[in-house]
Formats: C-alpha cells, sequence, structure tokens
C-alpha cells in the first residue's frame, strides 16, 4: 500500500468512466494546462470517404474535401498512426486492404498534419497509456487529446508543417512485416524517432513544457515492454 500515490485530476476530466493511469504528474499537467476543445473539433464524419480512395496527400476522392489520418485500432510499444497505409500481401500474393484500421478525417490537411505530428510521438503516447487500456486505439481517444490545433503559434506550426513529408518518408523507409495467412506490414515508428524526437521538442514549447522532455522520455520508456511482446514476432524489413 505504501506505493499507491494519487494525483488531482482536472474537473473537465474527472469522470466516472475514465481513470487516468498518471506515470508523469508533470506530462500529465502540461497536457491539461491549454484548455482545448481537442483534437475531434477539427474532424468529421464523413459518409463515403474511404481511406483507400485517396490521393497522395490523403485527400478522399469521393468529392468530399476531406484528409485521412489513419491508424490501426490495436497498439503496442508505440502509436500506429499514419497517412499513408501500410500494404497487406494475402496468401496468393495479392495486395488486400489492411484489417483493424479506421480513420479520422480532418477538414483541412494543415490540421491533419499536425495532429500526425502530435499524436505519433511520445505525446500522443503518453496520452494514450493515460486514458487508454494498453491495447486498443479508438478515435474516441485520438480525437480527445485537449489541444486548440488553430492556437498553435505560427512559427511552431510552420515548423511542424515542414517536418510532416520527411516523416511520413521516414515512416514509409521503416517496415516490420507479420506473417499470418500472407505478409501484414506496419510502419516501425520507433525507426522515425529521429523526426519525433524533434516535433516532440516543438510541441514541448507548445505545452510550455521545454524542461519536462526528461520527463516525456521516462514516461515512455517507463512504460514499453521491450521483451516478449507481440511485436518480436515481427521482422523488420530491409529496403
Amino acid at each position: 500500500m505504501s506505493t499507491i500515490a494519487y494525483n488531482l485530476v482536472p474537473t473537465r476530466r474527472d469522470t466516472p468512466q475514465a481513470w487516468p493511469f498518471i506515470g508523469s504528474p508533470q506530462i500529465y499537467a502540461a497536457i491539461h494546462a491549454h484548455v482545448g476543445g481537442g483534437v475531434s473539433l477539427f474532424t468529421t464524419k464523413s459518409r463515403g470517404a474511404d481511406a483507400y480512395k485517396t490521393d497522395n496527400d490523403g485527400k478522399s476522392l469521393g468529392g468530399q474535401n476531406l484528409y485521412a489520418l489513419n491508424f490501426k485500432t490495436t497498439a503496442y510499444n508505440y502509436m500506429p498512426i499514419f497517412i499513408d497505409i501500410p500494404p497487406k500481401i494475402d496468401e496468393s500474393g495479392q495486395e488486400v486492404e489492411q484489417s483493424e484500421m479506421s480513420t479520422l478525417w480532418f477538414r483541412e490537411k494543415s490540421h491533419r498534419d499536425l495532429a500526425l505530428s502530435l499524436l505519433v510521438g511520445k505525446w500522443g503516447y503518453a496520452w494514450w497509456t493515460i486514458y487508454g487500456d494498453d491495447f486498443h486505439v479508438t478515435a474516441g481517444l485520438l480525437g480527445s487529446f485537449p489541444i486548440d490545433l488553430d492556437a498553435v503559434d505560427e512559427s511552431k506550426r510552420d515548423l511542424l508543417l515542414k517536418l510532416t513529408p520527411k516523416l511520413r518518408k521516414s515512416m514509409v523507409e521503416n517496415k516490420t512485416v507479420k506473417r499470418n495467412k500472407g505478409m501484414i506490414y506496419n510502419w516501425y515508428i520507433p525507426g522515425t524517432r529521429k523526426i519525433t524526437d524533434q516535433t516532440d521538442a516543438i510541441w514541448a514549447d507548445v505545452f510550455g513544457a521545454q524542461d519536462l522532455l526528461g520527463q516525456l522520455q521516462f514516461q515512455y520508456y517507463g512504460t514499453v515492454k521491450s521483451t516478449l511482446s507481440p511485436d518480436a514476432a515481427d521482422d523488420p524489413v530491409a529496403d
């Protein structure tokens, strides 16, 4: 019992439906320091939009001006969030659509790209470990991250948007594959840390938490499981 610790939860987040697991009170406080409506305010429900029917920017080809941010609906040691969808090959060698994938549709490309840079990094992972169940990833959880994307300082916004193409390229260059009745590919996000560490540092500036990057690292590495993980069955893919 002496190891139990309690932390104050903001009134707006204190609901019986969610009991946050606060690994770092400082990180938790930084995320909630700026009241924002959440990422979901910049998304919309789509009718007929298909993540597999988009252009190279992830814009829907169905006539809607919507931009896709895709994600795997389960996670382990990193957030499987992406614009470019990893391939999946069935037993006959044909490329097929990914299963267990969902999409957040954004009205603006810049909002989508900002959300990617936030949620795929360690800030997004911290949010998932605080309010998630250590397995599932949902649109509701991602959309509830309390940030006003329109309130991001212009200079920081420009830096984040400039890094997005580099992040997407790095994802595609870092693949894993799981062999299960074919080959299921995923982007290995830890392989992109050279870029996500940069975006995490910029978001730390946004949150006024420049001095908490060490805590963010601790929150991440104190949570990931380094051995006997489901990802241990995945093979790295060399280009």
